[in-house]
């Protein structure tokens, strides 16, 4: 999709993981461009916490937060409350262990699953000029269009995806 050619997918998950799927879906390049920001965030602290071992759980409030009717945008909260208090621990075992909680709790989203791919798109993308010109991704003037049940909001900016419900 040509979607796919202007923004990462992982960053295209994160914002449909942002609204309930009963509340319509603010789709803007302005919201990929923060969801792009936040992997960012997430992904960096993942790094700065050395070796993250697999096998960790997920953490409990996450898993709660999805067992209460799918609540994804309160999962991604509590995502960034993980990423904020593994960034604040000083002890490098310890961070590496609450990082590989916050990898976990990312994996069941479909989401921090691959930091060294992730970093590789984003070095490129830092390669991109002004114009679009380079070897990265192009976030330029495309959000993209959407299946059906997608509306433009007046003025064209931002495209909306209703819930089943709206």
């Amino acid at each position: 999709h040509d979607l796919l050619e202007h923004w990462p997918g992982e960053a295209m998950r994160h914002l449909l993981l942002s609204a309930h799927y009963r509340q319509p879906l603010d789709w803007s390049e302005t919201a990929l461009s923060q969801a792009v920001t936040t992997l960012d965030r997430l992904y960096r602290t993942l790094s700065d916490s050395g070796d993250v071992a697999p096998g960790a759980a997920p953490d409990p409030a996450v898993l709660a937060a999805l067992e209460d009717d799918l609540n994804t945008p309160a999962a991604l909260a509590e995502l960034n409350r993980l990423a904020r208090e593994t960034a604040q621990i000083d002890d490098a075992r310890q961070r590496a262990e609450k990082a590989a909680v916050l990898q976990a709790s990312g994996t069941i989203l479909g989401l921090l699953q691959d930091a060294k791919a992730w970093n590789a798109a984003r070095k490129a993308d830092d390669d991109v000029d002004a114009e679009g010109n380079g070897p990265g991704l192009d976030h330029g003037d495309r959000a993209g269009r959407l299946h059906a049940g997608a509306r433009h909001e007046p003025g064209g900016e931002r495209l909306v995806l209703d819930g089943p419900h709206g």
